[in-house]
């Protein structure tokens, strides 16, 4: 029989995973068994950096950018042979799929209890996976324009109830909505700094993402 990947892109989270604290966690009362976890890397091109622009500390030498960190869960009974890849959006990361608002467990846990293994990313420039510091640097040290340094993008706490439909511009809960209102206070503690400047073109990205499906498909296919 042949297995299926499937990948599930998001850019535009509907279900969204917040810092809590320990107090706030649901744990569940049975097990998760798990074969393996563990983590690796997609992609990455090696370039030489001079000491400038890897922040004066070290001398010239070789570096590794736009490399995509991937962490793993499979349980000790699969299912069946099909995987889950999830993919978060702009300004956030891998975290949005651990946990939920409310404390209880997030899509990552969710599959992997149902016998899917799972594989959670933090896209190029985000997280775990790093970004490109070279032209920072190269502002610092005067050696290109400030107008040429990569823009930071962050959103703001009210744009994001707005854009992810936890509340309309007026403030008000969208009717109907499931997203417990009481965690929105948690949002900034996962929102993070996206670089969008340092990060491939979507062609890069895209080949990237078809690296990881080649990796899978040598273990599952």
């Amino acid at each position: 029989m042949k297995r299926i990947l499937i990948a599930i892109s998001v850019f535009c989270i509907t279900t969204i995973s917040y810092g809590q604290k320990i107090s706030d966690i649901h744990f569940e009362n049975k097990p998760l068994v798990l074969k393996s976890v563990g983590s690796f890397y997609v992609g990455g091109e090696s370039e030489v950096q001079t000491k400038t622009e890897m922040g004066g500390f070290f001398p010239e030498g070789h570096v590794t950018v736009n490399q995509m960190y991937v962490n793993f869960m499979v349980p000790q009974q699969l299912k069946d042979s099909t995987s889950f890849v999830f993919i978060h959006g702009i300004t956030l990361s891998g975290k949005t799929y651990e946990t939920t608002p409310d404390g209880r467990m997030g899509w990552n846990e969710y599959f992997v209890r149902k016998g899917y293994a799972t594989y959670v990313v933090d896209q190029v420039g985000i997280g775990r996976s790093g970004f490109n510091q070279k032209k920072y640097n190269k502002v610092r040290n005067k050696e290109i324009e400030p107008a040429q340094e990569p823009t930071i993008i962050r959103i703001s706490d009210e744009n994001t109830k707005v854009n992810f439909r936890f509340a309309t511009a007026d403030d008000k809960p969208v009717a109907d909505t499931k997203f417990p209102q009481e965690a929105l206070s948690e949002f900034s503690k996962q929102s993070v700094p996206f670089t969008a400047g340092t990060v491939p073109n979507p062609i890069q990205i895209l080949k990237t993402f078809q690296r990881l499906q080649s990796v899978l498909k040598k273990l599952y296919w």
